[in-house]
């Protein structure tokens, strides 16, 4: 008798992603098939590749440990669990923008039920890849070869780089 092998949880199949501008491995996964599976123990790290409106294609490169760096324009999502001390634990899922060598959160959700986040962080992303399409079409400075590490403890939130135009003098953008 044959036996199926059991599938492999999209988190563990990563594979490690090199630091380049365009990552070539790594397992390029619809997001929402992520629902409902725990992330690893340090964190579940993707780096978005394709997002549309809703209900449209929403697509993102697991990213494995140890971690790469992102680049200036990407967006990223990172999910986590934390145990409370009474109470269910809780879904913690973020969507970053990368600014330059900056993590900048974009969103920030809690929840207790580990199914619902991809849908709740759509709209975030989508939201995230078109403000640094737009801001670097208009020529503000996001950064493209600048690397950041990807450590949720580097997360900023210090802004987005405003387009050349509206410059503030001494934001550093």
């Amino acid at each position: 008798m044959l036996r199926e092998a059991a599938p492999v949880p999209a988190w563990d199949r990563a594979e490690p992603v090199p630091c380049t501008r365009t990552p070539r491995e790594g397992m390029v996964v619809p997001v929402a098939s992520l629902a409902g599976i725990l992330p690893p123990d340090d964190g579940g790290w993707l780096l978005v590749t394709r997002c549309e409106a809703p209900g449209g294609e929403f697509t993102a490169r697991v990213l494995a440990s140890p971690l790469p760096h992102a680049h200036g324009g990407d967006v990223l999502i990172i999910v986590s669990v934390h145990e409370r001390q009474s109470g269910p634990r809780l879904v913690r899922a973020q969507v970053l923008a990368v600014a330059r060598a900056d993590l900048v959160r974009v969103a920030m959700w809690e929840t207790p039920e580990l199914a619902s986040w991809p849908a709740r962080v759509h709209p975030a992303a989508l939201f995230a890849v078109t403000a640094m399409d737009w801001l670097e079409a208009r020529g503000a400075d996001i950064g493209a070869d600048s690397a950041a590490c990807l450590d949720a403890g580097q997360i900023t939130g210090t802004g987005l780089p405003l387009p050349g135009e509206y410059r503030a003098a001494g934001t550093g953008f």
